[in-house]
């Protein structure tokens, strides 16, 4: 058994085809095939099934999985971990988040880091947080940081706030003078919504559905800024986080608080089946720091 064929093993796994996973290490079809054999070989035991078009792990190829994970995401971190041990924080961190956190909680803190920390580097990606926990268990970023995912397999979740869901209307809006809205009140408003795969409009539809108003405009938006604008023109009203609304202090904007608190768990995420580093976790602490 080999790294080359735990890698392999690992990326079928996480791409879902042997093509896929061809790609994503850049090397042919058969070769990466050759590795799987082996790698079967060398356990003696089946690790997946095919299914038409898609794999099925076995109960010892989720057992095997699991451990190539630690053990390559171990040695991928080996060299950073000797150039820091018991000397200065040094290395990369890649980091995931959502759009508004990454022009200002995350933003402040890779700029205070950047200041402090001379020998680390950075990589910010801007996503949904539906998205960050695929990609932290594929090993394409470090750090998640956005709410609490629904499907938190294989994530470790470091909690550093926890927000509620809001409605945001225009100033203009009769309904700005109101301290609170009810349910029943709030599936009759043409709310403005985001768009079907972020974390936001997977919350809103479990708690109150699809239903609204008939209008004459109806947006699905993948950044809250676009919602705020339209908001603020009066053209529908929208859901929000508080801490969204904390952060960006949008003007011509009124908040309304609703009958039913819906808490919103906001945080770090990473994957638990690897270690953190030195770098990563000087980047948690400062960014906890903002909230203490």
């Amino acid at each position: 058994m080999t790294t080359t064929q735990l890698s392999c093993f690992k990326c079928l796994v996480e791409e879902g085809s042997v093509t896929k996973a061809a790609q994503r290490l850049c090397v042919t079809q058969p070769a990466v095939s050759q590795q799987l054999r082996l790698l079967t070989e060398s356990l003696g035991c089946r690790l997946y099934h095919r299914r038409g078009q898609r794999i099925e792990l076995t109960a010892d190829g989720e057992f095997v999985y699991g451990k190539a994970k630690g053990i390559l995401s171990e040695l991928e971190g080996l060299p950073q971990e000797l150039r820091s041990r018991g000397r200065r924080v040094i290395g990369k961190v890649r980091i995931g988040s959502g759009q508004v956190a990454a022009k200002t909680v995350v933003g402040d803190t890779i700029h205070d880091m950047s200041e402090r920390y001379r020998d680390v580097s950075f990589s910010l990606f801007e996503t949904n947080s539906s998205k960050l926990p695929e990609l932290l268990l594929k090993s394409q970023i470090d750090l998640g940081v956005g709410i609490l995912p629904h499907s938190r397999d294989g994530i470790r979740f470091e909690q550093l706030l926890k927000g509620r869901l809001l409605l945001i209307c225009s100033q203009k809006s009769p309904l700005s003078s109101r301290e609170i809205i009810s349910r029943r009140e709030l599936r009759k408003l043409n709310l403005i919504r985001h768009s079907k795969e972020t974390t936001a409009r997977a919350i809103a539809f479990e708690l109150y559905g699809e239903g609204g108003s008939e209008a004459n405009f109806r947006l699905e938006a993948m950044n809250a800024e676009t919602i705020i604008a339209y908001v603020r023109r009066n053209m529908g009203e929208a859901l929000a986080t508080s801490h969204t609304i904390d952060w960006l202090k949008p003007h011509g904007i009124a908040t309304v608080e609703l009958e039913d608190t819906v808490q919103i768990p906001w945080g770090v995420m990473s994957d638990a089946s690897r270690p953190m580093s030195k770098a990563a976790k000087a980047f948690v602490d400062r960014l906890t720091a903002q909230f203490s």
